[in-house]
């Protein structure tokens, strides 16, 4: 992306080329296509003979679901960084078109998780939480549950016996995934600075094990560590 942002803004080029197979590459293609004002044309090059034209999809999307292209692909790269990426863990079997639909729907409406990584400010604000609970509860399918994962996984588990691994996470460890998440679109929508500011990566749901971050979990237990039977 720096590159990319180099070649624009500096030497003037009209049409650039991304090689790359990666979804999230495509999804940043996206974002930096819409901050990138004078570039027309910007391309995906996915394999030796297949180029995907990332103006044409983000002006195809806009026009579909009548979005304005810098509100809708802020949308589509928060929820997707949140939902999981290459550097992001992700829940179990929700996938990406599911994450998709939902960061659609949602356009407008997340104001505060959309707009993390803009600025200098890292402060993860109440708001900031309260919408990315939303878009896991509903990426569960369950609205009315956006207060606490903890109340949903709770319902969840009293109303079906599918595999445990469909719940979703406990709002302890939901708050650690979403500070890894917060961090990494930090590290997306800085992509294209030479010496871009970053907090530290301890500080948002990572830890240092023998010199490698590795990432913290949970801070309580996922249940009840019951040591005697209640009689």
């Amino acid at each position: 992306m720096a590159h990319l942002w180099y070649n624009v803004e500096q030497l003037g080029c009209t049409r650039t080329v991304v090689h790359a197979t990666d979804t999230d590459i495509i999804i940043l293609s996206m974002h930096y296509y819409c901050c990138l004002a004078s570039l027309p044309e910007l391309w995906v090059q996915t394999k030796p003979d297949r180029f995907l034209p990332i103006h044409e999809l983000v002006a195809s999307l806009s026009g579909k679901y009548m979005k304005q292209q810098e509100e809708l692909t802020a949308i589509l790269l928060c929820v997707y960084v949140l939902r999981g990426c290459d550097t992001v863990s992700h829940p179990f079997r929700r996938e990406k078109k599911k994450a998709a639909a939902v960061a659609i729907d949602m356009v407008g409406r997340l104001p505060n998780f959309a707009g993390y990584g803009s600025s200098e400010d890292f402060t993860v604000t109440e708001a900031i939480k309260a919408e990315a609970t939303l878009v896991f509860a509903v990426l569960y399918g369950k609205r009315g549950h956006d207060c606490s994962l903890n109340t949903l996984r709770q319902h969840m588990l009293a109303s079906s016996k599918s595999d445990l691994r469909m719940l979703p996470p406990t709002d302890d460890a939901f708050n650690l995934h979403l500070l890894r998440a917060l961090y990494q679109l930090t590290l997306y929508k800085t992509a294209h600075l030479i010496n871009p500011a970053h907090p530290p990566a301890t500080e948002f749901g990572q830890v240092l094990i023998n010199g490698r971050l590795c990432p913290l979990l949970m801070t309580i237990p996922a249940k009840p560590n019951i040591q005697q039977p209640i009689s």
